[in-house]
């Protein structure tokens, strides 16, 4: 593969998918956060309310189950997680970009820069690949250790 090959259908690809799902990720994640916070408060609220009528205490029992829904979904898709790893892999593969084509760093000091690039960014790649996989290996894992009474802090 030529380098111009390389830049534009390898690691530019994969610099823009890996932003693309971080920036995703991050979204989903935050907004899940949110509406957990959201419906713990106003539970908080309408407990005070407690003698009310019926379809406040089923209220209730309903945004609670919400509650708990989200914080399984966050324990088996991992958005926080995926967040931050697709993050730094993308900061990761821009840095070696930046190098390269700056013939700075390791890129100075050798006789075939794109080779190197190439190696570099493939690993960086790889490296990623397996801890998401290993993120996925048990995802109800998080399931059955989620603190529902701390996530909201966290």
């Amino acid at each position: 593969m030529k380098e111009e090959e390389y830049l534009s259908q390898r690691l530019d690809d994969q610099i823009m998918w890996y932003d693309e799902k971080s920036t995703k990720n991050q979204y989903i994640y935050k907004g899940l956060r949110i509406a957990e916070i959201v419906l713990s408060a106003s539970i908080t609220v309408m407990i005070s309310l407690m003698e009310g009528p019926l379809y406040l205490k089923l209220l209730i029992a309903i945004l609670s189950a919400v509650i708990s829904i989200i914080a399984a979904v966050h324990g088996i898709c991992k958005f926080q997680e995926n967040w931050i790893k697709y993050r730094n892999t993308c900061e990761a593969l821009k840095q070696e970009k930046f190098l390269y084509f700056t013939k700075a760093g390791i890129y100075s000091k050798t006789d075939d820069p794109f080779k190197l690039l190439v190696e570099q960014c493939e690993r960086i790649m790889s490296t990623e690949h397996i801890d998401w996989s290993q993120r996925q290996t048990n995802p109800l894992h998080n399931v059955r250790n989620t603190n529902h009474s701390s996530s909201i802090g966290s």
